[in-house]
């Protein structure tokens, strides 16, 4: 019934709510900030989004929806000085990319929590506020890696540059683990997403 989207107002970037039914739309965010990447969990009740309105650093946040209005936003990622020398990001963490586990209860990001190089690793970490994380795989090479949790739980797709020149496709398990390359080729393979229903694989 309803898409979830970013678009550039009054010198923010806000979330809204389209209705397909209507054509009209309505604000999930009015912040002031950035907010983008939003991702609906499977029930459809919340939405997962990156946001910079907590000071002006990239944390997670959920907004709770309902009969397509927004509801409550809570943070989820602690705000957290690492103490480390970064050269391109500064030293407090960032969190970026959300999925959600098929049951709504947990969700897989991109952190440089603990890393002084590059974008981070996958973290896992229940859906609410202050709930500790930990970190499942690592790459340098995360950035653009947009992971996509499969509907089973198994698995995760997400998009690495990793010992490449392009981004290509790679899939985890769940709970990290050694990666397995989906595809091959001197061009970009971003952005993948599951379909609603995902055949066993003998991969993982």
């Amino acid at each position: 019934r309803f898409i979830a989207f970013a678009t550039y107002r009054d010198d923010a970037v806000e979330l809204r709510l389209l209705d397909l039914a209507t054509g009209d739309s309505r604000p999930v965010t009015s912040n002031g900030a950035v907010n983008v990447e939003p991702r609906w969990s499977r029930d459809g009740g919340r939405i997962a989004f990156v946001s910079t309105s907590y000071e002006g650093r990239f944390h997670v946040f959920v907004a709770e929806i309902r009969d397509g209005a927004a509801g409550e936003i809570r943070r989820l990622t602690e705000d957290r000085d690492s103490g480390l020398p970064r050269y391109y990001y500064g030293p407090f963490d960032h969190y970026l990319s959300p999925t959600w586990s098929p049951d709504g209860g947990e969700i897989i990001l991109v952190s440089n929590r603990g890393r002084i190089w590059g974008t981070g690793g996958f973290w896992r970490l229940k859906a609410r506020p202050g709930a500790p994380m930990r970190e499942i795989h690592h790459e340098e090479t995360t950035w653009k890696a947009r992971p996509d949790w499969s509907p089973d739980g198994r698995r995760v797709v997400y998009s690495s540059y990793a010992g490449r020149q392009w981004h290509q496709l790679w899939l985890m398990t769940g709970e990290g683990g050694n990666v397995f390359p989906l595809t091959y080729g001197e061009f970009d393979a971003t952005a993948a997403r599951w379909s609603v229903r995902c055949s066993q694989s003998p991969i993982l």
